[in-house]
């Protein structure tokens, strides 16, 4: 069941369809895991950790591998998304990630199921079947991940058997080499304006932690500084390159990043040695029951360095396994401390998921009907969910549709303590125009402009404020921009503002 929850399609019991019910299920199963595990151990009942790993391995395999199926379906009925498949997950880095925990873990039982033809060959055949799913994913770092994958099999597998003198293994290892850092490399020049996007995120992103090396901008940091600072940025270089690639950014498209600037330098370093830890036991105590996550673990690495791993579940439960089978000998007092932390879990998950239950009949009511009892009900909700920026900023939008402006005003105010982003300044800004306050409603559209240059709804927010304040010049002036802004992508919206406002 954990294994299959990774792979969960769209649930409408929640606001966040795809990413939040493969949390709850995980959560909710891995803690039950965790508690009968706890109990055989304090039991003193007799419990491999090798054989546990194995089936754990083989139904994740089994569930990547129907996922896969899945996707290659989609694929051949409707094609392959411009940006990737995505299968049940949010984003191709999603999937991504999951097909290259899994493949090792496939390769690896493969080699485990010795004079078993029949089973090796159907873990061979769903390797093969997530290599393919994987390049359709058009991942970058999973591109990155398969070549070194490669290399390691091919050192493995041919170089030790096939290759006995020394030199030619040499030889041949530096060649395999060179082919991976090469194909590293060509992977790596794909999708230059994202490349040079990401660049651009990590150069505002260094600016944040030049700030507060040491301590960090606080929990949300990143959420809350990250756009000021590339509205900063655009203000004061109007004409960069950057402008035309500049959206709305909630990571930096690296983990170590994200938590420099949260945290301070040592929350990476302290997720590092965490890394390292696996590595260090099996070179040093020769732990053979890690060995099978060696790969695995790295491949959460990388992409760790290059996207957002840990908003998936199948990280922390790879981080998770590998701690714990390091730490397995530890005493009765560290079993008692996990069987608590495993049924609070548990009771954390049910508490949280009956209120965004609540918060998602709340939202859908609001799309029939705006009356006073959805708005009593988000704010009996709002107690218990006020330090989610994600609620806050969809119960102030609820409240300014319900002509509710004083309490609109004051959730987006609130939101701003958590996260300051393009949408959060442009619902300001309409706030703020529809109370009267237009000075402050033009701060909020100006700076919404300046966060993404190349959006066009602040442009008309600008000019609807200078058309009711009687300001011509400011509204013709904002017209002219209109008129020359060069469109990224063509939408009814942005013909429809060219057409009235030009």
């Amino acid at each position: 069941m954990t294994s299959a929850s990774c792979y969960l399609p769209t649930m409408r019991l929640f606001t966040d369809t795809l990413l939040l019910p493969k949390w709850y299920c995980c959560a909710f199963f891995v803690s039950w895991v965790a508690v009968f595990h706890t109990f055989a151990k304090l039991r003193h009942a007799p419990v491999r950790s090798c054989h546990c790993l194995d089936i754990a391995s083989a139904s994740f395999v089994i569930a990547t591998s129907t996922e896969c199926l899945y996707v290659l379906t989609l694929a051949l009925m409707n094609g392959v998304p411009s940006v990737g498949a995505l299968g049940t997950f949010d984003n191709p880095a999603g999937l991504a990630l999951n097909l290259c925990v899994a493949i090792p873990l496939g390769v690896h039982l493969a080699w485990r199921c010795g004079g078993r033809k029949v089973v090796r060959w159907l873990y061979v055949v769903m390797c093969l079947l997530m290599v393919a799913t994987l390049c359709l994913t058009k991942s970058r770092t999973g591109m990155i991940c398969l070549m070194l994958y490669l290399m390691v099999y091919l050192y493995r597998g041919l170089l030790r058997v096939h290759i006995s003198s020394r030199a030619k293994r040499l030889v041949f290892a530096m060649l395999t080499l060179c082919l991976s850092v090469g194909g590293i490399f060509g992977v790596s020049q794909q999708k230059a304006f994202s490349t040079s996007g990401r660049s651009f995120i990590l150069q505002r992103s260094w600016e944040l932690i030049r700030e507060h090396p040491f301590i960090g901008h606080g929990v949300n940091g990143f959420e809350r500084e990250y756009m000021q600072c590339q509205a900063k940025f655009f203000k004061a270089h109007p004409t960069s390159k950057y402008a035309i690639l500049a959206d709305e950014v909630h990571h930096p498209l690296n983990e170590f990043v994200y938590l420099w600037v949260n945290y301070g330098v040592l929350a990476p370093t302290i997720l590092l040695g965490v890394m390292a830890m696996p590595y260090i036991a099996f070179v040093r105590c020769s732990c053979k029951t890690i060995k099978p996550l060696l790969l695995p673990l790295f491949s959460v690495f990388l992409f760790s360095c290059f996207s957002y791993p840990f908003h998936y579940p199948v990280a922390w439960i790879i981080m998770a396994i590998c701690l714990g089978t390091i730490i397995r000998s530890g005493g009765r007092f560290l079993r008692y401390v996990l069987l608590l932390a495993s049924v609070a879990t548990i009771a954390y998950t049910v508490v949280d998921a009956t209120y965004e239950c609540r918060w998602n009949k709340a939202y859908r009511h609001s799309f029939r009907e705006l009356n006073p009892i959805v708005l009593e009900e988000y704010e009996a909700l709002h107690g218990y969910m006020q330090r989610n920026h994600h609620f806050l900023y969809n119960y102030a939008m609820t409240a300014f549709l319900a002509h509710d402006n004083g309490r609109a005003y004051a959730l987006v105010a609130e939101c701003g303590n958590l996260w300051n982003g393009y949408n959060r300044e442009l619902l300001a800004g309409d706030i703020c125009r529809k109370g009267q306050r237009y000075a402050e409603a033009i701060c909020h559209y100006e700076q919404a402009m300046y966060m993404c240059p190349v959006r066009f709804a602040p442009l008309e927010g600008l000019y609807k404020t200078y058309e009711v304040t009687g300001d011509r010049n400011n509204k013709e002036h904002i017209a002219q921009i209109i008129a020359a802004k060069e469109v990224k992508v063509h939408s009814p919206t942005i013909q429809r503002i060219k057409n009235d406002y030009q």
